[in-house]
């Protein structure tokens, strides 16, 4: 440590400068340090924070009284009444609208009867992306989120919100024309009645996961009797699969129960996740990127080898 900046070598002078030090004994006193209050000196000597009362001496140059032409101008201006600013209307944003239910909508009747829906699920919190037409999904928030939305609708520009949990489905052998969307299964899966709901056993779930052709999916009579019993009840339609597994494990996942057939509607990441849970083989769901471009580099070069060999070979028949 260096007790006084004369003790400071010359090569650190430009780095640790004078007024770092106490000052001089000699001029202590004309700093009136006793006035200063050290807040936070922490027991050491690493600095802290002071407070001192200072005096204005003079006025600065922005505050020195005008001269009298300019105190004139001055009431002149006064004098004037100021121009009214124009109001800016906020005319939103372009991105569209989230609409919330205000419990009279036709599809909400269709959807509570079809999945028989229990009294204290609350349409208000369902909300839609159009004001007319169809709607083409129907997202699921919680209560206070519509409070923030509503309030804030001509203010705040929301891009995402709530989850889907149906997704419009036109087809002409379902009652609703709505199906249950598995990302938001978990927000309505507790207000959905045992009409549309099937137990399945592990083999048939497996099964059902498995299949990659969504154009034929397993049918119903080469499932095992439990889960024929559990479905066949069912009228045709988006449902609800449930596993229980005696080791525990649990899923409900959304389903397809088809005239003849019956599929899972999970997408793939959804798909591998379920089936590694099973113990199933996920094999084919497991494509290394990296091993399919060398392979479709080693292919594009044999083939050019080929084309060459082709080449030289129809030369050497022309030469001859």
């Amino acid at each position: 440590f260096y007790k006084s900046f004369a003790e400071v070598p010359e090569n650190y002078r430009t780095v640790i400068r004078p007024l770092m030090f106490p000052p001089a004994p000699e001029d202590v006193a004309k700093f009136n340090l006793d006035r200063c209050i050290r807040v936070l000196p922490h027991q050491q000597n690493t600095g802290g924070f002071f407070i001192a009362l200072l005096e204005k001496k003079k006025k600065l140059p922005s505050e020195v009284e005008p001269s009298e032409s300019a105190a004139d101008e001055v009431k002149t201006c006064e004098a004037e009444p100021p121009q009214k600013k124009q109001k800016r209307y906020h005319r939103g944003f372009k991105e569209d609208p989230f609409v919330f239910f205000d419990g009279k909508e036709d599809i909400f009747d269709s959807i509570k009867s079809f999945y028989q829906l229990n009294d204290t699920f609350n349409p208000l919190n369902l909300l839609t992306r159009c004001r007319e037409g169809k709607k083409k999904n129907i997202y699921f928030s919680a209560e206070i989120l519509r409070n923030i939305v509503t309030t804030n609708e001509n203010k705040i520009k929301f891009i995402n919100l709530g989850v889907k949990a149906f997704a419009r489905c036109d087809n002409r052998n379902m009652v609703c024309d709505f199906r249950l969307a598995q990302e938001g299964l978990e927000s309505v899966n507790g207000f959905i009645g045992a009409g549309r709901r099937a137990r399945i056993v592990k083999d048939d779930l497996i099964k059902l996961l498995s299949n990659n052709d969504p154009t034929r999916p397993p049918e119903i009579e080469g499932l095992s009797e439990a889960t024929q019993t559990n479905v066949t009840v069912l009228e045709p339609g988006s449902c609800v699969l449930e596993y229980r597994g005696e080791d525990g494990l649990e899923m409900d996942l959304v389903g397809w129960r088809g005239t003849k057939s019956l599929r899972a509607y999970v997408d793939q990441h959804d798909t591998v996740h379920m089936l590694r849970l099973l113990g199933a083989d996920v094999s084919k769901y497991e494509k290394n990127k990296f091993e399919d471009n060398r392979a479709a580099e080693a292919e594009a070069e044999a083939d050019a080898e080929a084309e060459g060999q082709e080449e030289v070979k129809v030369e050497v028949e022309e030469a001859a």
